[in-house]
C-alpha cells in the first residue's frame, strides 16, 4: 500500500512536471513573462507538495498548515492590527486548529455549515464591514481553519483525494489562464476578477475533463463512472470557479490587487490557493458521505 502510494505521487509529480514544461516553453515562444513567472512557482509548489505528500498525513498536514500560518500573517497585514491584537487573533486560531484536529468526523462536519455561512455573510458585507479589523478574526475562524482542517481530514479519508483536488483544480485554472487569455471575449466580471472570460470558465473545463482522463489511467485514484465524473466535474467547475471569484472579490473590496507579493506571477498564499480553501467543504461532504465513489481506499 505504501508504495502505490509513492507510486501515485510519483505519476503525479511526472504529469504536472511535463504539463508545466509545456506552459514553460509556451511562455518562452509567446514570449510571456507574466507565464514564465507563474510557471516557475507552481514548479517549486509541485515539489514542496509531492514531498508533503510523500510523507503522509503528518507531511500533509504540515504543508496545509504553513499554508494557513502564510495565509493568515498576510491578511492581517492588510488591516495593520496592533501587536496585541495581533497575538490574540494568533492565540485564537491556534486554539481552534487544534481543536479541529482532534475532534472526530462529526463535529469536523459541523464547520461546513458555518463556513458556508461565512460566505454568504462575506458576500453581502459592503467595504466597511470587510475593512473592519473585527472583520479578519471572524473570517479565519468560520472560514480559513475549518478549512484546512477539513483539508485535513479529506487527507485521512484518502490520499487520493487531495492528489485529484490540486491535480483537477491545476487543470481547470491554467487551461483558463492559457487559452482564456488568447480567445477569451466575454468578460462576466470586469469588475470583481477582469481577467476571467466565458471562453476562459469553458475551456477550464475541458482542462478539467482532460485531468479526469488521466485519474482514471495514468494516475489511478477515481474509477471510471459517467455519473462519479459527472458529479466532479461539476464540483470542480462551479466551486473551483467561485473560489477564485470569492476570494476576488474580497480583495476589490479591501482595495487590493493580491494579498501579497510572496509567490511570484501568483500574488500572495491566499491568492494561489483560494479555489483550494474554497472547494474544501464541498468535495469533504461528497467524499465522507460516498456520494463520490472510486476513491480506493
Amino acid at each position: 500500500m505504501i508504495m502505490l502510494e509513492l507510486q501515485l505521487i510519483f505519476h503525479f509529480y511526472l504529469v504536472s512536471l511535463l504539463f508545466f514544461g509545456i506552459a514553460l516553453i509556451t511562455s518562452l515562444l509567446l514570449k510571456s513573462s507574466s507565464l514564465k513567472k507563474r510557471t516557475l512557482t507552481l514548479l517549486g509548489l509541485l515539489h514542496l507538495l509531492c514531498l508533503a505528500l510523500s510523507q503522509g498525513v503528518i507531511g500533509w498536514t504540515l504543508f496545509i498548515i504553513s499554508v494557513l500560518a502564510f495565509g493568515l500573517y498576510e491578511f492581517y497585514q492588510l488591516y495593520a492590527l496592533p501587536f496585541k491584537r495581533i497575538i490574540f487573533y494568533s492565540i485564537s486560531n491556534a486554539i481552534l486548529l487544534i481543536a479541529g484536529l482532534l475532534a472526530d468526523v462529526n463535529l469536523i462536519e459541523l464547520s461546513i455549515p458555518a463556513v458556508i455561512l461565512m460566505i454568504l455573510t462575506t458576500l453581502k458585507y459592503d467595504e466597511s464591514k470587510i475593512k473592519n479589523p473585527l472583520f479578519p478574526i471572524a473570517f479565519s475562524s468560520c472560514f480559513l481553519i475549518p478549512c484546512v482542517i477539513l483539508l485535513i481530514d479529506l487527507f485521512k479519508i484518502n490520499p487520493g483525494a487531495i492528489i485529484s483536488i490540486f491535480f483537477l483544480l491545476q487543470f481547470n485554472d491554467s487551461f483558463g489562464y492559457i487559452f482564456g487569455k488568447k480567445w477569451g471575449k466575454t468578460y462576466l466580471f470586469p469588475t470583481t476578477s477582469p481577467n476571467k472570460s466565458l471562453e476562459g470558465y469553458f475551456l477550464g473545463g475541458v482542462g478539467i475533463v482532460l485531468g479526469l482522463i488521466f485519474l482514471h489511467t495514468y494516475i489511478p485514484v477515481i474509477e471510471f463512472s459517467i455519473f462519479n465524473d459527472a458529479i466532479l466535474l461539476g464540483i470542480f467547475f462551479l466551486f473551483g470557479n467561485m473560489g477564485d471569484l470569492f476570494f476576488s472579490l474580497i480583495k476589490r473590496k479591501l482595495g487590493i490587487k493580491d494579498f501579497s507579493q510572496l509567490l511570484p506571477g501568483h500574488g500572495g498564499i491566499l491568492d494561489r490557493f483560494d479555489n483550494l480553501l474554497f472547494i474544501a467543504p464541498f468535495l469533504h461532504f461528497f467524499v465522507a458521505h460516498h456520494w463520490i465513489l472510486g476513491y480506493p481506499l
